[in-house]
């Protein structure tokens, strides 16, 4: 592992191996001290709540114990991804007294429990007694596990926003997974805001990440002006929300490797068998580039897959009554939904056929009503929270039963439109394997949008392949059950993501859930084909021979098509940052072009900025970008800075006036309330205290003609027409489409006309 990421940490000139590894130890030496005291808050919480698992609490003791273990994490972490939202929502995540004993309460309670259970099973000698300590065999499913765990840490070490341009460099985290921990920390509480929509969502994840910002507070002194502030020091902050979603996401592959070990246990395979499954699922899961991209980068689609694995694996393996099964596996799904809406028809229908298929039918009723009230107890913060900010608890969605709270009817269209996937019903399947035609963010061109997306690469195949192979065994009948309760999973999850989502590749992230095992029941039966039928003594040896082959065929088959997901991860990886992609991995030893999170901030600059000299300034102020030359010399000018197209002001630290691309658009309040009055425009923005205008060309004309998406009365003729009467060009920052303007003072203003 350390081998692979300093050699993965070296990729690109002018930076080695050594420098690449000197550069993430220094990372993780500034950034990973939150995420280990939250890391080890979730396993106290886990431990003491692994009574409700039935389980001894030895770890690695047995496989029965290793369950326990890797379940009693998940649960730590649901429990703690409630608290972090708690704390937030009422207020205190906050540098005062009381702000920091709450934050700190939890990860101090957590860490306490865990020192007791440590110290305690140490005298018993329960802990890591018995276990089986052995090396892993060097095998392919090794291999690209490996891989997919090294990229996974060097590129949730890099600075964010700058890998990974299928995701438009996490441009997600720009608009709000990142910028609201950000807007939280900066008003002390988590609460909807009625410029950004995605604040209304459960953020359970994001939640975390700001109780990531404010347990550094004290620990980095990241405090400004009385708050936690994501961008003091060198925005170490930004780093630790990465590496808490990548430790999460590892959290996810080691339980989905626990589900495949459940499937194979429930087929009554032998060990041999049951440790192939494990590894398959381990290294399917970290070799998939949809998991490392998406792990890498602070979004919350792994906390979805963790928790959903741990829901599932309780429902399979557990041997729990349904009372209990019931309520663990509702409350493990409603953290999940809380991550990600989306879990509630990618997730919770396949925990609920796990748990028909594993629970006795007279039981059916305890066990699914149990899970429905502890799912939506779970969900009951975020409810009572957008019902009391807006009236509509599920806000933005169900408008028409809830009412649109702050939304016009137009807005909701709008936003309905962007979320919903559209076309015939033959079209819309046909996204599952056919490339989308006429996208609007690339005209013209055609975009893979479903199973066959490159990040998904060899994994489509390899499980269609599976599932002939098990259809074609002679062992079907022992692996037909769970066989078959994964497949129907899957199905459900094509369904939902064909009629209730936009049809995003992304969204169909979930189906590792339920195609990971089936991978993993086919490896597991090559493994043990073998071993049965030589036990038998009734066979012709013919057949034997025959069944010999195809299971050597299938082995071969899973095992190249992990190590070939494992170096298309590489290859991936390898593109980014135009064939650089270290060049934004920070730390001593770096290269000097290397990118913090202050640089591109501007915030390394301002002490050199503020004690320049004029002509030193003007030097130094031409090299800066947009975002720096805002924070530093436009703030230093007063008033704020409304940013006209852009919807990702993460890296914006001076005032500015922005919304997401949905929601309310100042300009647009004003056209609508004087329609033919520029001058009515100017003066409304100016009573705003907006004294530059930060326009966004390309944002804009991408919002505006090709998705109508923003604001139908904010066109970009329009905007530039306003803007060229009305205001006075400073500065162009072509590169990325922006152009920045002074504000003209209006008629009957200060200075004004």
């Amino acid at each position: 592992m350390l081998l692979a990421t300093g050699l993965l940490s070296g990729i690109g000139p002018g930076h080695g191996p050594v420098v690449g590894l000197s550069a993430l130890l220094g990372v993780l030496m500034g950034a990973a001290g939150p995420v280990i005291l939250y890391a080890l808050a979730c396993a106290g919480f886990g431990v003491a709540c692994s009574w409700l698992l039935g389980g001894r609490q030895r770890a690695w003791a047995s496989d029965a114990d290793a369950d326990v273990c890797w379940l009693a994490l998940a649960i730590g972490l649901a429990v703690m991804l409630t608290l972090s939202h708690a704390i937030g929502w009422a207020g205190l995540l906050t540098a005062s007294a009381l702000g920091r004993a709450a934050t700190f309460a939890p990860i101090l309670l957590g860490i306490g429990v865990l020192a007791l259970w440590w110290a305690k099973g140490i005298r018993s000698g329960g802990v890591l007694g018995p276990a089986r300590r052995t090396l892993p065999r060097l095998r392919f499913s090794t291999v690209a596990s490996t891989i997919g765990a090294s990229v996974l840490v060097v590129a949730a070490c890099s600075t964010p926003g700058l890998l990974w341009e299928s995701e438009f460099r996490g441009f997600d985290c720009f608009a709000y997974h990142l910028e609201l921990p950000k807007e939280w920390l900066a008003r002390g509480r988590i609460e909807p805001l009625e410029h950004n929509v995605y604040s209304y969502l459960p953020s359970y994840l994001e939640s975390a990440y700001a109780h990531l910002g404010a347990i550094g507070a004290p620990i980095g002194r990241s405090i400004v002006n009385g708050r936690p502030d994501m961008f003091a020091g060198a925005g170490d902050a930004l780093i630790a929300c990465q590496l808490l979603h990548a430790a999460v996401t590892l959290l996810g592959a080691g339980l989905i490797g626990r589900v495949c070990d459940a499937c194979a246990a429930w087929s009554h395979l032998g060990d041999r068998a049951r440790r192939a499954a494990r590894m398959t699922g381990w290294a399917a899961t970290l070799a998939t580039p949809w998991t490392i991209v998406t792990g890498s980068l602070a979004y919350n689609e792994m906390g979805v897959v963790a928790l959903g694995a741990a829901a599932m694996l309780v429902a399979i393996s557990r041997p729990l009554s349904a009372l209990r099964r019931g309520v663990l596996t509702g409350f493990l799904v409603g953290v999940a939904c809380s991550c990600k809406p989306t879990a509630i028809f990618m997730v919770a229908p396949v925990v609920g056929i796990c748990l028909v298929a594993r629970t006795n039918f007279r039981h059916w009723l305890v066990a699914f009503g149990a899970c429905g009230v502890a799912g939506v107890l779970t969900l009951t913060p975020w409810l009572v929270r957008n019902w009391a900010h807006g009236g509509n608890p599920f806000f933005p969605h169900f408008t028409s039963m809830f009412g649109a709270a702050h939304w016009s009817l137009e807005q909701v269209a709008r936003y309905a439109a962007a979320h919903h996937g559209s076309g015939t019903l033959l079209e819309r399947f046909s996204l599952l394997v056919l490339p989308a035609k006429g996208d609007p963010s690339a005209p013209g061109a055609t975009v893979q949008r479903g199973l066959l997306h490159a990040q998904f690469f060899a994994l489509p195949w390899l499980v269609l392949l599976s599932l002939i192979g098990i259809t074609l065994s002679r062992w079907r009948r022992r692996l037909a059950a769970p066989a078959i309760v994964m497949s129907l999973g899957l199905v459900a999850q094509l369904l939902a993501w064909t009629f209730l989502t936009h049809q995003q590749s992304r969204f169909l992230i979930p189906v590792l859930l339920t195609g990971v095992p089936l991978l993993a029941l086919a490896a597991a039966m090559a493994s043990s084909e073998r071993s049965l039928h030589k036990a038998s003594t009734t066979d012709p040896t013919p057949r034997r021979r025959s069944i010999s082959i195809r299971r050597a065929l299938l082995a071969g088959a899973i095992d190249a098509g992990l190590l070939a997901q494992g170096v298309w991860l590489v290859m991936l990886f390898a593109q980014q940052g135009r064939g650089q992609p270290n060049q934004f991995l920070v730390g001593p030893g770096s290269p000097p072009t290397a990118l913090t999170p202050a640089v591109l901030s501007g915030e390394s600059f301002r002490a050199e900025w503020a004690g320049a000299t004029e002509p030193e300034r003007l030097r130094l102020e031409s090299d800066l970008s947009s975002e720096a030359y805002v924070n530093l010399v436009t703030a230093s000018r007063g008033g704020t800075t409304y940013m006209l197209g852009d919807s990702a002001p993460l890296y914006f630290t001076a005032p500015i006036l922005y919304h997401s691309t949905y929601d309310r658009s100042p300009l647009g309040e004003l056209i609508r309330a004087h329609p033919h009055d520029p001058d009515a425009w100017a003066a409304g923005l100016w009573n705003l205290g907006v004294r530059h205008v930060l326009l966004n060309h390309w944002e804009l004309k991408r919002l505006h003609e090709r998705s109508n998406w923003y604001d139908p009365d904010v066109s970009p003729d329009r905007a530039a027409t306003f803007l060229d009467g009305y205001a006075t060009r400073i500065r162009d920052w072509p590169e990325v489409g922006r152009t920045l303007f002074l504000l003209k003072p209006p008629p009957g203003a200060e200075g004004g006309r």
